[in-house]
């Protein structure tokens, strides 16, 4: 089964700075044209965290892409979807549920064979993932317990020394680089491609 990845979508994106209320809506139905747009014809899926641009869109938005994912996922009845908790995904509180959670509960509920939610480290088909984590210690904690695998899927920065104490932005450092078991790492967050190492 192929995997496409697709990172950093930032659903719901608001920007006030030299905008209009039409301008900005027009935006985000684009960022919803192009998500949809990227979507695979075969193949499971990995989002690999930032679906959304906060973690409490406009309730529009979560619907709108809920209608587009619930439409992947019936035109393609053998496909899993993986969706990973980014930094802009995670509620800053237990308390509150985030768009992102209330779209992982309508989607479990329909496709409970199909769709899995990761908030938390896990093997897959296609390699381990550890999504955005509440603070740097726990991250490094769950990066020295990666197994031995293919692939490992992440959400932070790489070998970035200014995001290493930030805990809405994880780092992962050149060591921990070179001490992971998996042989090659893809990392979503920075919006940009690059190759450090096997990263």
């Amino acid at each position: 089964m192929t995997l496409t990845v697709l990172n950093d979508t930032h659903i719901g994106a608001i920007r006030s700075s030299g905008t209009t209320p039409e301008s900005q809506m027009a935006l985000r139905t684009a960022i919803r044209r192009k998500f949809s747009a990227l979507l695979p014809n075969t193949g499971d899926l990995l989002i690999l965290g930032d679906l959304f641009d906060t973690s409490n869109v406009p309730i529009l938005e979560v619907f709108e892409t809920y209608k587009i994912l619930l439409d992947w996922m019936t035109r393609n009845p053998s496909a899993r979807l993986y969706n990973v908790a980014g930094n802009h995904d995670a509620s800053k509180t237990n308390t509150i549920f985030s768009s992102f959670q209330f779209l992982g509960a309508l989607l479990s509920m329909q496709f409970g064979g199909r769709y899995f939610h990761i908030e938390q480290p896990q093997m897959t088909p296609h390699g381990y993932v550890v999504p955005h984590l509440r603070n740097q210690d726990v991250f490094d904690l769950a990066i020295k317990d990666v197994p031995e695998c293919d692939f490992l899927f992440l959400h932070c920065n790489i070998d970035n020394n200014f995001a290493a104490q930030s805990d809405q932005s994880l780092n992962l450092s050149q060591q921990q680089i070179v001490d992971c078991k998996a042989k090659q790492i893809i990392s979503a967050h920075e919006h940009h491609q690059r190759t450090v190492g096997k990263v």
